[in-house]
């Protein structure tokens, strides 16, 4: 696993710059100590195992944290058992090196990438010579050298996971647990299954090098079907969310609104300091807060008059419209209550259900006030727009009654600080269950 991240070292705050330089120099050394100890190993294998561990960095699986997943770690943990440890630390550099070069990445983001990479089959290496006491000339026994390889491959997973868990955590400003608890099932789930076939591959090795390539199939395969797994997820959701903006659409004074809902409502789950899980559910929630106008007759949509008491009671409809339709896709599964909830109010005076305060949950409180602003600040059929100041005053007005007051409080600290309310928006990545 690598870390995505874009921008120069001075674009991060002081502790993800001390921690980058840590890391850095940790590299630094490694690389040293192991160019010191290199020996006993052909130039030609030395290419060959290059040519591997580029190849398997140029495919890499993004995930919504930004951090990057990578079929490399099973040739890492193998290439320490074939060819030993201090060329496997100055391979893995060299090639994360060259890729990252190649991809024109940002320096700071190569210069983390190589060297917690090196760290991470340092750390393999130690654990599983350590455990042996035997060099990398020793042939590979199922039944002692198993239990090693298992351990030295904790011992990646777990040096790897946590050296990008930290620098995700302080570029992104966001808690060390939540990104855990994020991307670590996945990520468990994929290395789990993928670095079994480095026994084979190491067995297969010693007997006859260039039947190796005969492993290159299944481990193809199996990054592939990950990739294709969270690339279906993005379309499905991608489907959604086109769905719901062709809904904006089909009124011209709506258009684009559900986008700008869900970038208020992202900025204010941010600074209230709600879990990555609870970020990521409100914003998606407020995408498509409007899916259930899906049900809505265009002369009720559309009407350039006010509804009529029966018109309004079939607008209504919409928020357990959406909410049927979303609850029935798992990835809005747990999206679809804020959906459900987006119109109830503090008073319990809103709709379809009339809770009152604690019973809204938070996402939806957040999703109706952001909603709200939009819809003063936007021309509709029977009124122009109402202008920044007036729109504030009115939530500050009804604040405690038909808003929460703590979420009209978040927003206007976000209004006061932004530029354009389309000056950032969440990564257009997936979630996690």
């Amino acid at each position: 696993m690598e870390v995505e991240k874009s921008g120069f070292l001075s674009e991060y705050s002081a502790a993800s710059r001390f921690y980058i330089l840590i890391v850095a120099i940790g590299g630094a050394i490694t690389a040293y100590y192991s160019v010191l100890d290199f020996k006993g190993v052909f130039w030609f294998e030395l290419v060959v195992w290059l040519g591997f561990f580029i190849l398997s960095e140029c495919w890499p699986v993004t995930l919504i944290t930004e951090d990057q997943i990578t079929i490399s770690f099973v040739l890492h943990i193998s290439a320490v058992v074939i060819i030993g440890v201090p060329a496997a630390v100055l391979l893995a550099g060299i090639s994360s090196l060259l890729v990252e070069l190649f991809s024109r990445k940002p320096i700071v983001k190569t210069v983390f990438n190589c060297s917690q990479y090196m760290i991470s089959v340092f750390a393999t290496g130690f654990v599983y010579y350590q455990l042996l006491g035997l060099g990398p000339d020793v042939y590979f026994n199922m039944h002692l050298d198993l239990l090693a390889f298992a351990a030295s491959a904790a011992a990646y997973f777990i040096v790897n996971t946590f050296m990008v868990t930290i620098v995700v955590s302080l570029t992104q400003r966001l808690h060390i647990l939540d990104v855990i608890a994020e991307d670590l099932p996945m990520i468990v789930f994929y290395f789990g299954a993928t670095v079994c076939l480095g026994v084979p591959l190491v067995l297969i090795y010693r007997m006859s090098p260039p039947a190796t390539i005969l492993l290159t199939l299944p481990l193809v395969l199996a990054h592939y079907s990950f990739r294709q797994y969270l690339l279906i997820r993005i379309e499905s959701r991608e489907t959604i969310e086109l769905l719901a903006d062709m809904i904006d659409q089909r009124d011209t004074y709506t258009a684009r609104h559900s986008s700008r809902v869900a970038h208020y409502a992202l900025e204010v789950s941010k600074r209230m300091h709600l879990t990555v899980k609870e970020m990521n559910d409100i914003y998606y929630a407020a995408r498509v807060h409007d899916l259930g106008k899906i049900g809505i007759p265009d002369a009720v949509l559309q009407k350039p008059d006010r509804l009529t008491q029966q018109e309004l009671s079939v607008m209504q409809r919409h928020a357990e419209l959406g909410y049927n339709v979303l609850s029935r896709i798992r990835l809005y599964a747990r999206s679809a209550r804020y959906v459900y909830s987006h119109h109830e109010r503090p008073d319990g005076c809103g709709y379809p259900r009339g809770l009152r305060e604690s019973e809204i949950p938070k996402g939806s409180q957040i999703i109706a006030v952001c909603d709200a602003y939009d819809a003063m600040t936007s021309d509709r059929p029977y009124r122009k727009a109402l202008s920044r100041e007036k729109a504030i005053a009115e939530l500050q007005k009804h604040s405690n009654t038909q808003f929460f007051q703590e979420v009209v409080t978040v927003l206007l600290e976000v209004l006061r600080d932004e530029k354009s309310p389309e000056t950032s928006s969440w990564p257009e990545y997936y979630q996690y269950d």
